[in-house]
């Protein structure tokens, strides 16, 4: 990056409680978004972004019944980490059953209808994502990435995203301030990098690809 770019830098970790969904879709920054309670009463839920070089993290826990639609920028490869909700979750009208990994990907338009649910939503930026996964395979990225609006089995590799997501976000509320340091923040993000690219470098891990 040029050193004379002025843009402000992006705080490392913010974070909001929220009684609104409307609160929600103003939190959440760099995506065309909307949040919308379909229960009634208070939409009482709380939002956590990090930022990482080149990965983006965002936990959202919302109590009520609440309708996302949402897209993020077309260079970012986007992973939905669903941990828990009650009753049934559905992402582009197919249920959900059990804690899993949708990889979005080139097209990251979506919608989830859910409640009482708690979310992890990863974003990697595009060049990173390939240049690491050429690396691990010695392919086109372009030919071995074939991973767009899949849900990622239950594997031992899918466990371990899930476990290795929820641990970064519970140490950004433990240690917040590590996420300050950029040899750290960099190590985390490979982390997840690497735990990703487990999951879906694996033979036969999509159960079935959702619908666009």
């Amino acid at each position: 990056m040029d050193s004379s770019d002025s843009s402000p830098k992006m705080e490392p970790i913010r974070e909001m409680k929220f009684v609104e969904c409307d609160q929600m879709t103003e939190f959440v920054r760099g995506g065309d978004g909307e949040f919308i309670q379909m229960g009634r009463g208070s939409c009482l839920g709380s939002m956590r972004q990090i930022n990482l070089e080149g990965l983006e993290m965002l936990f959202a826990e919302v109590t009520d019944t609440s309708f996302v639609h949402a897209a993020a920028n077309s260079a970012i490869e986007v992973v939905h980490l669903p941990l828990r909700w009650t009753g049934e979750m559905h992402w582009n009208g197919r249920r959900i059953e059990h804690p899993t990994g949708i990889v979005w990907g080139k097209d990251p338009e979506w919608s989830r209808v859910a409640t009482d649910s708690s979310v992890i939503t990863l974003g990697f930026r595009r060049d990173l994502l390939f240049s690491t996964l050429e690396k691990w395979t010695g392919r086109d990225p372009e030919e071995s990435w074939r991973c767009d609006g899949q849900v990622l089995n239950p594997t031992d590799e899918t466990r371990n995203l899930l476990k290795r997501a929820r641990e970064v976000v519970e140490l950004s509320i433990r240690s917040p301030e590590v996420f300050g340091l950029p040899k750290v923040a960099g190590e985390i993000r490979d982390s997840l990098l690497s735990s990703l690219l487990a999951a879906t470098q694996e033979e036969e891990v999509f159960a079935r690809r959702l619908e666009r």
